[in-house]
C-alpha cells in the first residue's frame, strides 16, 4: 500500500512539472510570435509613413504577414488612451503621438506611433491565483514627418 501511494505522487509530480514546462514552452511561442509581429508592423509604418488605415496597402502587408506566421487573437483589444487606434481583426493597436520639429528655419509636424501586440496565455493554476492572463508587447517607431 505504502508504495502504491509513493508511486501516485511520483505520478502526480510529474504531471504538474510537465503542464508547467508545456505551459512555458506556449507562452515562449507565442511571446515570439508578438514579438516578430510587432516588429513587422512598426517596420511596415514607418515605409508606408503611418498610412495604415483599413484597406490600404499597408493594412493587407501586415495582414499578410500576420496569416503566414500564424497570428491570431480570439479576444477583444482595449485602447490605452484616445488617441489609440485598435484593429481587432489584425491584433494590434497604435497610438499617434504628433509633435513637432525644428528642421533648420522649417518648423515641421511629426508623428511617432506606439505599437502594441498582446499574448492571451493561460496557465493552468497560476491564472486563477494571480491573475496573469495577458502580456502586451510594445515598440515605438522613429518620427514621421508629415
Amino acid at each position: 500500500m505504502r508504495a502504491s501511494i509513493g508511486g501516485m505522487v511520483s505520478l502526480f509530480i510529474l504531471a504538474v512539472f510537465l503542464i508547467v514546462l508545456a505551459s512555458y514552452l506556449l507562452f515562449n511561442v507565442s511571446y515570439a510570435k508578438a514579438f516578430r509581429v510587432k516588429n513587422k508592423i512598426i517596420t511596415t509604418y514607418e515605409q508606408y509613413e503611418g498610412n495604415c488605415g483599413k484597406n490600404t496597402n499597408c493594412y493587407k502587408e501586415i495582414e499578410r504577414y500576420e496569416q503566414d506566421l500564424g497570428y491570431y487573437l480570439t479576444y477583444e483589444l482595449q485602447p490605452d488612451s484616445n488617441k489609440c487606434t485598435c484593429y481587432k481583426e489584425l491584433g494590434y493597436c497604435a497610438t499617434e503621438i504628433p509633435s513637432t520639429k525644428k528642421i533648420g528655419k522649417k518648423t515641421v509636424k511629426t508623428v511617432k506611433y506606439i505599437i502594441r501586440t498582446d499574448i492571451y496565455i493561460r496557465f493552468p493554476f497560476v491564472q486563477d491565483i494571480l491573475g496573469l492572463a495577458k502580456f502586451g508587447v510594445t515598440g515605438q517607431t522613429h518620427e514621421i514627418i508629415k
